[in-house]
Parts: structure tokens; sequence; C-alpha cells
């Protein structure tokens, strides 16, 4: 059996350098400037947000999986 690896999780951070708001990704770390994205379903915390390179990387194949695994479920 597979296992996948585990992610090391962080938590979403707000920081303002020069007027401009910047959040850190909950996955990666790194800091991003506008919205952010709904990391579900690799972290289920209600305030954690992703950068737009961990969304397409990680967590929009993690629910194409979940979909997969649920289709062959039934």
């Amino acid at each position: 059996m597979k296992h996948a690896k585990k992610e090391k999780k962080m938590k979403t951070k707000r920081v303002t350098h020069k007027g401009h708001d910047y959040w850190s990704c909950c996955l990666c770390g790194e800091f991003f400037e506008g919205f952010g994205n709904n990391p579900y379903p690799i972290s289920i915390k209600d305030d954690d947000e992703c950068c737009d390179d961990c969304n397409w990387g990680k967590v929009i194949p993690a629910r194409f999986k979940q979909i997969q695994d649920q289709e062959q479920a039934v």
C-alpha cells in the first residue's frame, strides 16, 4: 500500500509591510498578496489559506483523488 507524503502544515498569518497585507500559505509558508485559496482537503482549519502554487499543485489534485476514490467505492 502506497502512503501519501505527510504535509507539514502551518498556520496562516497576516503581515503588513509598507501598507500592503501579505498572508502566509498554510502549506508551504511562502507569503502571497491578495485572495488566498481554501486548502481543503489538505487542511481542514476554517481560517487557513493557501497560495496559488499550492492550490494548483497540491489541493486540486487532492480533490480530484478524493472524487476518484468516492467513485471507485460505489
